[in-house]
């Protein structure tokens, strides 16, 4: 071993051992993270990240009906299409407690109350649509407390 390798593995170590001691709650590890207050809801990034989950399989349900020729899913791809990057930003900026969370409730609600309207139309028949128009629900009700 040379002392570049050396030297390599040793930084590797403390890295390592550092980032141990922090999973591990010591509290004289070399770096410690700590979480910015949030002015998130408690439910907020769950019910984004359900959001998600279920935008994802409103999609992939609206892209197997239009590509069997039903155009009637268009209006509903669209919205899902919108609305999934808007829930995904809300749900790991709830998580990290980031101070954007507000202003990424406001594009959420925006998205999500679209989406869920989208959704409507076709949730007596469709499931996907059905779930999706919930989780939206879920997500438009937690972004009113946060912006509330």
């Amino acid at each position: 071993m040379n002392r570049r390798e050396a030297l390599l593995n040793t930084g590797a170590l403390a890295v390592s051992a550092s980032l141990g001691a922090i999973a591990c709650g010591a509290h004289n590890a070399v770096a410690q993270a700590t979480a910015a207050p949030s002015t998130a809801s408690p439910g907020l990034a769950d019910a984004a990240f359900e959001c998600q989950k279920r935008g994802e399989a409103c999609a992939d349900h609206c892209v197997r009906m239009l590509v069997t020729g039903d155009t009637s899913m268009a209006e509903c791809i669209v919205a899902v299409r919108d609305m999934l990057p808007a829930s995904e930003a809300l749900a790991r900026l709830a998580s990290a407690g980031s101070k954007h969370v507000r202003a990424a409730a406001k594009l959420a609600l925006d998205a999500c109350e679209a989406c869920q309207a989208a959704c409507a139309k076709h949730a007596q028949i469709h499931a996907p649509c059905h779930e999706c128009a919930e989780s939206c629900a879920r997500t438009i009700a937690e972004c009113r407390k946060v912006l509330a």
